[in-house]
């Protein structure tokens, strides 16, 4: 019962990240996610980052629609620009989904490697646009060839990492497409429902060879995923609510916090591995 309760928490907070920053709610799945997978199923270490990255995108897809609809309801969902992100992210995301089923090239010291690059550079990001205010009047040249190119760098992060692509996305709409952030954040979470929900199908739809030892869909473990589905669904939308309230630098040094947290964490994996 404990295991669900920590699951549903991971879930709440992935939600909240999801609906307050715009990038997917991925930091807090892939941070539990291994630790479930590994107390509760009999896969491999050596097989276990497509579970990671698989059951992470699911979970993505309640902590992102949830948001989507609080964004709705506010009149602050953009479908056009969600439509030409999410046509990018779905064409270069499905082909790096393919590759890393393919054989076992992308182990947990890669994947630890991408995701300790990522975090990195998002929390320069932050830094970086800790005192941005926003949107230029001027027209943005090739403003779809922009989104489109911004999906596909989004599905190949998301693909490799589990992380929703929202990281690279946000900064890009900001710099190159001159969009308030409030604006970028709307089309990321839209984006990274779209992503997601169709890597998810194929995942659903994928044959395993594996004795996992427990009922799985392809590579997605509903016992573990759904109490983490659930907690992002009732966390997402409370994080729209916040992220129009909150003071933009006290959400930077905080979450830049827990993001140098999560870096210490897969360092520290990563010297056991090699040392």
């Amino acid at each position: 019962m404990l295991e669900y309760l920590y699951l549903l928490t991971a879930g709440l907070v992935g939600g909240l990240l999801a609906g307050f920053l715009g990038i997917g709610g991925g930091i807090a799945f892939i941070t539990i996610l291994p630790i479930a997978i590994t107390a509760t199923t009999q896969i491999p270490s050596e097989e276990m980052v497509p579970f990671v990255i698989a059951n992470s995108l699911f979970a993505t897809v309640f902590a992102s629609i949830s948001g989507c609809l609080a964004l709705i309801r506010r009149s602050s969902f953009y479908y056009h620009e969600v439509a030409y992100v999410a046509l990018g992210a779905i064409s270069s995301g499905l082909i790096v989904n393919e590759l890393v089923h393919l054989g076992h090239w992308y182990s947990k010291e890669k994947f630890s490697i991408v995701i300790i690059a990522f975090l990195s550079y998002l929390v320069y990001t932050v830094i970086k646009n800790r005192n941005s205010e926003g949107e230029n009047s001027a027209v943005v040249e090739h403003y779809k060839l922009k989104l489109f190119g911004g999906g596909v760098a989004s599905g190949v992060i998301s693909a490799l990492s589990g992380l929703g692509g929202g990281t690279v996305l946000v900064p890009i709409l900001g710099k190159y497409c001159q969009m308030k952030v409030h604006k970028s954040k709307s089309i990321s979470l839209g984006m990274i429902f779209c992503f997601s929900f169709t890597v998810s199908i194929i995942n659903f739809m994928s044959t395993v060879d594996l004795n996992i030892g427990m009922y799985h869909i392809g590579y997605i473990l509903p016992e573990i995923v759904v109490p983490m589905g659930l907690g992002a669904l009732i966390g997402s939308p409370l994080g729209v609510k916040f992220s129009h309230n909150a003071k933009p630098v006290v959400i930077n040094i905080v979450f830049s916090l827990f993001i140098l947290f999560l870096i210490v964490k897969y360092l520290i994996y990563i010297f056991e591995c090699f040392f």
